[in-house]
Parts: structure tokens; C-alpha cells; sequence
């Protein structure tokens, strides 16, 4: 699912082979530490919230992790990612792990209803069969981009979008896993996460499709 206007797509020069191979050796170039200073002011901010403490309010805290995550992502992946707003393949096919904490933070800033029994992720599930429930099937955009999960604002693409039609295509796409610094920042949310499940009988982790089952209908449309 893509619907991006002309105006705002890339242009075909930008899916040859060696821009796209330029693209991805870029990014490599950032995690190795040669980059300009407003690359490595967001990427210290990054590495203070993973050594400190996390605030007494959960919320309060993933709501200004993720504020650093944007500011990263706005200086080193948005300018080399081929992703544009009306691009949704990654929403149709792609599980999405979810923390509990993270589950609890959209639940509170959207009141979309929250799914406390969701089956536990026991295993890494690459694909699923259904699309997200906060996709809009007709202008392919998500109806919770604000307060969208960690997974969901480290995902990106870096040669074409085509490959996302397949979600086990994982060359040239970005992760939670791509980089240390992104997969220690679900360390702190995976302590806040255990403390949530035991207090409330909740998974620590599950898919979004299994913490939100029944988005209203309205959502679509």
C-alpha cells in the first residue's frame, strides 16, 4: 500500500544501485562515529537516557525518549531513508513488537482500547497476515503516528521500497536492532514493562495486533 504524490516521492535517480549502495555505507559511516556534530548531539542525547535513570513516571519518561529517538531519526536516518508519509507497506505485513509500557503510553494518549490479556511474545514473528489496526486503509497512514511504539519510529528503509513488500527482506532496512545505542533503548522499557506485568497480570511483550484487537471502527475509515 503507497500512496505518495509525485511532489513528495524521491526522484528515480535516487533507486539506482549505487545511490542506493551510497545510502546504506552513509548510515554506516554514522554508527562508526564519523559524523558531523549535529549527528553526535542527538546520538549523546540517545546515549544519556539509556545510563540514566529512568523517571518515577513511565510515561513521563517514554514520552521524552521518544522526543530524543525523533530528534536521532531527523539527523540521520530521515535524510537517507526512501520512506515518505503515504507509504505503508511496512504496516501491512511486518509484526510489531510492543512493550507493555509502550501499549499502556498509547492506550492513555489515544483511549483506543487496550487489550490486558494480549498473548505474550514468545518468539520473533517476521510477517503477519493482517495489516496494523491503526493503519487507514485508504490514505495509508497511521491514526497513531504521535505516539507510535519504539519499533515502529526505528523502522526504515535505505535502498528501495520495493523490498518491503516482503518483510523478511532485511538488507538495507533499519531496525530496533540496527544500531547498540536503539537496542539498548528497550532495556529501560522492558524493566518498566516487567514491573507493569506483574502488577497487572500483562504480557511484557506482545505484537500491537494482540494489544489492540478491537480499534473501532471508525479508525478506518
Amino acid at each position: 500500500m503507497r500512496y505518495v504524490p509525485d511532489k513528495d516521492d524521491l526522484p528515480v535517480s535516487a533507486f539506482t544501485a549505487d545511490a542506493m549502495q551510497e545510502r546504506v555505507g552513509l548510515f554506516t559511516h554514522f554508527l562508526h562515529q564519523h559524523a558531523p556534530e549535529e549527528v553526535k548531539i542527538p546520538q549523546r542525547l540517545l546515549e544519556h537516557w539509556v545510563h540514566s535513570d529512568v523517571p518515577k513516571s513511565p510515561l513521563d519518561f517514554i514520552k521524552r525518549l521518544y522526543a530524543a529517538v525523533d530528534i536521532y531519526h531527523q539527523h540521520t536516518i530521515t535524510p537517507l531513508a526512501v520512506c515518505r508519509q503515504g507509504c505503508a507497506y511496512c504496516c501491512t505485513n511486518r509484526a510489531v513488537d510492543v512493550t507493555a509500557a509502550e501499549a499502556v503510553y498509547i492506550h492513555t494518549r489515544t483511549a483506543y482500547r487496550l487489550n490486558r490479556k494480549a498473548e505474550p511474545l514468545r518468539r520473533y514473528l517476521p510477517t503477519v497476515s493482517t495489516p496494523c489496526p491503526f493503519l487507514d486503509a485508504h490514505s495509508a497512514q497511521c491514526h497513531i503516528y504521535n505516539v507510535r511504539p519504539l519499533a515502529c519510529r526505528l523502522l526504515a528503509r535505505l535502498d528501495h521500497y520495493h523490498h518491503c513488500h516482503s518483510a523478511s527482506t532485511t538488507q538495507g532496512l533499519l531496525t530496533v536492532d540496527s544500531h547498540p545505542i536503539f537496542h539498548s533503548l528497550t532495556q529501560p522499557l522492558q524493566e518498566i514493562s516487567q514491573q507493569l506485568g506483574q502488577a497487572n497480570n500483562m504480557a511484557c511483550v506482545a505484537e500491537i495486533r494482540q494489544w489492540f484487537t478491537s480499534v473501532p471502527q471508525e479508525t478506518q475509515q
